[in-house]
C-alpha cells in the first residue's frame, strides 16, 4: 500500500478505535442483543472510514488492488478493537464491511447545515481544489472559501464575472461576450478569448463546455473550439446550467422545467421532468451538479434541492428553511456536502445522507 494512503488509513482507524473503545466499557460478557447494538455501532463508524477513503481518492469505488489492500489493512483492527463482540459477531462485521467496500454507498437525502456569509451576491460558483469560489456579477472580484466557511482569497479580474468553473488547477470565468483562464492559486490569467452567449461553463481537465440558449460549444484549454452541436428543439428550448460526468452533458433547461443528457457528440440519450411543484418537477431550475451517481438541481422557484439517479428516477428532495427569503442559484458537492449560493449574500451548506 503506497505510504500516504497507510498513513491517511492509520489516522482514520485509530480515531475509530477511540470511539470504539468509548462504546465497549462493559468487563462483563455481552449478551446477545448487546452483540447487536455494539456491531451495528462499529460497523457505522467502519463505514464511515470506508466513505472517507472514497471521497480522499475522488471516486465512488476504490480500485480493486486498493480494496484488498484496505480490507488486508482493516481485518485485524476490527478484530483488535471488536475484541468485546464474539468471534461470530465479528466474522459478520468483517464480511458487512467487505460487501459495503465492493458495494459503493448512494446518497439518499441532504439535510440542511449551516450557511455563510457572504460580502457579495453568489450567483455563480464553482470548486476549485479544496476551494469554493464565488462570483457577483456586479463585482469585478472572485472570492475563494475555504470548505469551513472561511474566506481564503480575493482575485481582482477587471470587470463583471457572469458564469464561473473551474478545476483543481484552473478557474474559467466569462465576462461579457470572453471566456478567460485563471490559475487556481494565485489567479493569474493565462489567456482569453472570444465566444459566443454563454448560459452556463462546465470544466473538465482539458475541456470548456459552453451552454448557450440553443446549442453547446466545446473548447480546448488553448481557446480553440473543437465542437460545436444544438440542443434537441433549439427554437423552443433555454440552456441555463451544464455540468459534464462520466462522458456525458447534463443541460438544465430553463424554458421547459427539464433536464437534458448529451453524449460528447450531441446526441440526446435522455431527459426528465416538468413544470410543477411534485416530487421531481421543477419551477426555475437553475443549478446543476453530478456526483456520486446522484444528479442534484437547484429547484429554485419551489425552494428546494432534488436529487436524480443518473437514470431520471427521483431519489429526494429538500426542502430549505426560509423559503419566502431565497433566491438559489448554483450548486457544486464535494466530500459529502451540498453548497448552494442564496443571492441574498450566503452559502447554504447541506450534509448528505448516504444509504
Amino acid at each position: 500500500m503506497p505510504v500516504v494512503v497507510r498513513y491517511h488509513l492509520e489516522q482514520d482507524v485509530n480515531s475509530l478505535e477511540t470511539h470504539v473503545h468509548q462504546i465497549c466499557t462493559t468487563k462483563e460478557p455481552l449478551t446477545f442483543y448487546e452483540n447487536i447494538s455494539y456491531s451495528m455501532k462499529i460497523l457505522s463508524l467502519l463505514s464511515e472510514v470506508v466513505h472517507h477513503e472514497r471521497n480522499r481518492f475522488g471516486s465512488e469505488s476504490l480500485p480493486e488492488l486498493m480494496l484488498v489492500h484496505i480490507m488486508n489493512f482493516l481485518a485485524p483492527k476490527v478484530s483488535s478493537i471488536s475484541q468485546r463482540v464474539c468471534g461470530a459477531w465479528r466474522r459478520a462485521l468483517i464480511s458487512s464491511l467487505a460487501r459495503r467496500l465492493l458495494a459503493p454507498s448512494l446518497v439518499i437525502g441532504a439535510t440542511y447545515r449551516q450557511h455563510w456569509d457572504t460580502r457579495h451576491k453568489p450567483r455563480s460558483m464553482a470548486l476549485a481544489g479544496s476551494h469554493v469560489v464565488i462570483c457577483d456579477p456586479a463585482s469585478e472580484f472572485l472570492e475563494l472559501w475555504n470548505l469551513d466557511g472561511q474566506l481564503q482569497d480575493r482575485y481582482q479580474v477587471g470587470t463583471e464575472v457572469h458564469k464561473i468553473t473551474a478545476n483543481d488547477t484552473f478557474i474559467c470565468i466569462n465576462q461579457n461576450s470572453n471566456l478567460s483562464l485563471l490559475t487556481t492559486h494565485g489567479g493569474q490569467r493565462v489567456r482569453e478569448w472570444e465566444i459566443p452567449h454563454c448560459n452556463g461553463l462546465a470544466l473538465t481537465d482539458d475541456l470548456i463546455y459552453v451552454s448557450s440558449s440553443a446549442s453547446v460549444l466545446t473548447y480546448s484549454l488553448e481557446g480553440k473550439c473543437v465542437s460545436q452541436w444544438p440542443l434537441q428543439a433549439p427554437e423552443s428550448h433555454l440552456a441555463r446550467r451544464i455540468a459534464v460526468y462520466k462522458n456525458e452533458i447534463f443541460i438544465v433547461d430553463h424554458r421547459y422545467s427539464c433536464l437534458q443528457v448529451y453524449n460528447p457528440k450531441g446526441k440526446l440519450l435522455r431527459s426528465w421532468a416538468k413544470c410543477g411543484k411534485k416530487p421531481g418537477e421543477f419551477r426555475d431550475p437553475w443549478g446543476i451538479a453530478v456526483s456520486e451517481q446522484r444528479i442534484y438541481v437547484v429547484d429554485a422557484g419551489n425552494a428546494r434541492i432534488q436529487g436524480f439517479t443518473l437514470g431520471g428516477d427521483f431519489s429526494f428532495e429538500c426542502r430549505l428553511p426560509n423559503a419566502q427569503e431565497l433566491d438559489l442559484a448554483d450548486i457544486c458537492v464535494v466530500d459529502g456536502t451540498l453548497f448552494v449560493s442564496d443571492w441574498n449574500r450566503r452559502i447554504l451548506t447541506f450534509h448528505l445522507i448516504y444509504s
